[in-house]
Order: structure tokens, then sequence, then C-alpha cells
């Protein structure tokens, strides 16, 4: 049987799951037994369950926005900063910046 609320005497809800085995008590008579079992805990857990990770997939959700932000922003600055460190290049001065780690990051993946 599938798992069912039902209410009990005191107005509470509770789940229960059901078992029937039939048995052959004698030839032409049937009976049936039917073990009930309160599954309430294990929903409720299942529920918190399905909150938690709805919750969990929200907050990685957000992660995942910010850090495309925060990379495509590091990468515009490490542009930026090469095409400053070329035009002083370029008016024979030094670089001003050391891009060293990103050059040995491009090389060494």
């Amino acid at each position: 049987m599938p798992p069912t609320r039902i209410r009990h005497g005191d107005g509470s809800w509770h789940w229960i799951e059901g078992v029937a085995n039939n048995l052959l008590a004698e030839p032409g008579v049937q009976a049936i037994v039917v073990n009930f079992r309160d599954i309430t805990e294990r929903k409720q857990a299942e529920e918190e369950l399905r909150r938690r990770a709805e919750e969990l997939e929200r907050i990685n959700a957000e992660l995942e926005r910010f850090n495309r932000l925060a990379v495509g922003r590091e990468q515009r600055m490490i542009e930026l900063k090469r095409q400053v460190n070329a035009l002083a290049e370029a008016l024979g001065q030094a670089p001003p910046y050391d891009l060293s780690f990103v050059e040995s990051r491009q090389r060494n993946p």
C-alpha cells in the first residue's frame, strides 16, 4: 500500500504505510493480514531534506552568478593592465604591471 495520511483521535496527522499478506486458512477461505507502520518521522525527514536541497540549489545558483561576475571582472582588469603595459612599452617605458602570474598560469593550466 502506498503511504497514506490518517488522522489520530487527538487530531494529529500521521503517515502510515501498510503491507497486506494473503493467508490461506483452509480451502475456499482466505484471510488477509495487514500490518501498518507509522512513517511520520521518515516523511518529515524526507520533507526537510527536500527543503534543504532546494535551499542549497538556490545558494549554489547565487554563488555561481557571483563567481561569473568576479571572474569576468578579473579578466577585464587583466586585459586593461595588458593594454596599459603595451602603451607604456610603445612609449619606451617599463610596463607598470607585473602580469607574469597570468602568463605562467596560461602556460601551465
